[in-house]
């Protein structure tokens, strides 16, 4: 858990240093989720902030929060079966030549979490330019 706490310090710190971004996070993210590639892709962010996005070509339901360049999202792995989901949330922040976020998963039983186990690590990169 303390390795969870230091990452979650870290990208609070970094995101108030890294350059300010004005729109969000619009286009197609490389993910890692603990290992597995995936593709998130952020078509548009209506005026509340309700995310049109996929994630490994499935639909997924968030939100955007620009003022804590916060993202989180509701993956649902499996239509059939209520247990089968991850949520998401991350930050985003941007260096010179990439677009970046980052943060944890939470992964109920039917999507591969358990009662000792249920949180995991993602990041996300996005080339600029």
């Amino acid at each position: 858990m303390n390795a969870i706490l230091r990452l979650i310090i870290a990208l609070l710190i970094w995101s108030m240093l890294s350059v300010a971004y004005s729109q969000p996070p619009v286009g197609t993210w490389n993910v890692d989720a603990t290992g597995h590639a995936a593709t998130l892709i952020v078509y548009s962010v209506d005026a509340t902030g309700r995310l049109n996005a996929t994630y490994n070509n499935q639909k997924v339901y968030g939100f955007w929060n620009e003022d804590m360049k916060e993202i989180s999202f509701l993956e649902i792995v499996n239509p059939k079966n209520k247990d089968a989901v991850q949520i998401y949330t991350g930050y985003y922040w941007r260096t010179k030549n990439t677009e970046n976020m980052a943060g944890w998963f939470k992964s109920f039983s039917a999507a591969g979490g358990t009662a000792q186990r249920s949180l995991y690590g993602w990041s996300a990169e996005k080339r600029v330019g």
